[in-house]
């Protein structure tokens, strides 16, 4: 939130000046702590019109800041002028930035040789204090495989030249994207329609139980009664005179 604040500060100064005065609010723009995006200010007609004239460094310097490296800085210094310390360590952020942006994995080697840093020491101090305590990258530094583990990272402007591969990514993002709805969606409608058809089933079956319980009991008295019902044959009592036996009486 800061960084904005800051940013929408230049773009309304940079409104109200022109030539000179709009070259020196660049400089200080580049030098402003905490301001790592630039994009609104090159796009103001005040800081365009610093192209093709004497003060077109400025504008070649707002470029730097917003795409370039510390690397594109060092190959052709006299285009840019010459970098405050502030601006050489914002540049060295920004470089961090963009190799996060790249990788998530960074070596060690490969970030002392694009920021111009000397030893592990120094590498390890400027990663802590100047990217994960400024905000810019969070992740952790891997001392015993001498890398840095990228887990998020500020965005940084988008160079013209760029626009092209970014709207590749981002349509290639949204047919991605398409293609799982779409497939969530199919397998919703596979869901609902197994559930509605488990459902039937399950209905089915309890109506079918319902009535076999029905019948148990319709069935269940009429026997007891023909049981009940049957009468002593002559034949049994007969037998029982025979015996000597009395008959027995039913319960």
């Amino acid at each position: 939130m800061a960084g904005e604040a800051q940013l929408e500060e230049y773009v309304l100064l940079a409104k109200g000046t022109h030539g000179r005065a709009t070259a020196d609010l660049v400089v200080k723009a580049t030098a402003a702590p905490g301001l790592f995006v630039f994009g609104e200010l090159l796009d103001l007609p005040s800081v365009k019109q610093l192209k093709g004239t004497d003060q077109a460094v400025a504008f070649a310097l707002l470029e730097l800041f917003a795409y370039g490296t510390i690397q594109d800085y060092r190959g052709a210094p006299e285009r840019y002028g010459q970098l405050s310390e502030p601006q050489v360590n914002k540049m060295k952020q920004l470089t961090a930035v963009s190799l996060a942006g790249e990788s998530k994995m960074i070596a060690y080697a490969t970030l002392m040789q694009q920021l111009s840093l000397s030893n592990i020491r120094e590498l390890e101090d400027f990663v802590i204090g100047e990217c994960f305590y400024a905000g810019i990258i969070k992740g952790k530094l891997d001392q015993q495989k001498q890398c840095l583990h990228v887990h998020d990272a500020i965005s940084r402007d988008i160079a013209p030249a760029q626009l092209h591969s970014v709207l590749h990514g981002l349509k290639c993002w949204h047919k991605q994207t398409v293609d799982v709805l779409t497939a969530i969606e199919d397998r919703k409608a596979w869901t609902q329609q197994e559930t509605a058809l488990a459902e039937k089933l399950q209905a089915q079956m309890e109506q079918r139980m319902e009535l076999v319980r029905k019948g148990s009991k319709a069935e269940a008295p009429s026997d007891l009664m023909a049981m009940d019902a049957e009468p002593m044959g002559p034949d049994l009592m007969e037998h029982d005179r025979s015996t000597g036996a009395r008959p027995k009486r039913r319960r």
